[in-house]
């Protein structure tokens, strides 16, 4: 017995044998990658304790007596910025030193007043300027020859005109003989207010 098999049958079943290769081929495919990707296993998260704040004691804010201003120059500070000089006469002088003389320039923009009194600020100690005036009433004279290096200073830094200079030192002296007291009426006030205290320490 002999089986014919026409062309379009033949050519039915080789397509329906091709389409059953290419549907196993994507279902091993889809097998092996799945076999590869296994997953891990997820992060841990941290479980230890949460960080403790400090409980320690605050910083105590410091309760010691305030800092002292600077009780002014020493001696040996004021003979560092000035040089003596004698003359022919025997009359002894001073001038400041370059160096000083120099610094006043930041000072330009100063009235010959303040000037003056910075000037004094920087060449007497404090206990010259509580108990000693510019001309020596009532108190006893500030330095003349310090002074006079002031004077000097005063109008090397702020010049005038000669007939201005009387006039103008004279101002400059009486502005110097209340910047003085002032700083004896805060002086006072510092002894009042540090009796005081030592009275209620006791």
């Amino acid at each position: 017995m002999i089986f014919t098999i026409e062309t379009d049958q033949v050519i039915m079943i080789f397509g329906n044998v091709l389409d059953l290769l290419f549907s196993l081929q994507c279902q091993v495919g889809q097998l092996t990658s799945s076999s590869t990707q296994t997953p891990g296993p997820a992060p841990r998260t941290h479980s230890g304790p949460a960080p403790r704040a400090h409980s320690g004691p605050a910083p105590r804010a410091h309760s010691g007596p305030a800092p002292r201003a600077p009780r002014g120059p020493t001696q040996g500070d004021i003979m560092k910025k000035l040089t003596y000089t004698t003359d022919a006469n025997g009359c002894r002088k001073a001038t400041l030193t370059e160096y000083e003389l120099s610094r006043l320039y930041f000072y330009i923009d100063y009235k010959r007043e303040r000037l003056a009194k910075v000037l004094v600020d920087s060449l007497f100690t404090q206990e010259e300027r509580v108990t000693c005036n510019c001309r020596g009433i009532g108190k006893e004279p500030l330095d003349p020859v310090r002074l006079k290096a002031v004077e000097e200073a005063v109008f090397t830094i702020k010049p005038c005109a000669p007939s201005q200079r009387l006039k103008a030192w004279s101002d400059c002296t009486k502005s110097i003989d209340q910047h003085n007291r002032d700083l004896k009426r805060r002086r006072g006030i510092e002894l009042v207010l540090s009796g005081k205290k030592s009275g209620e320490n006791k």
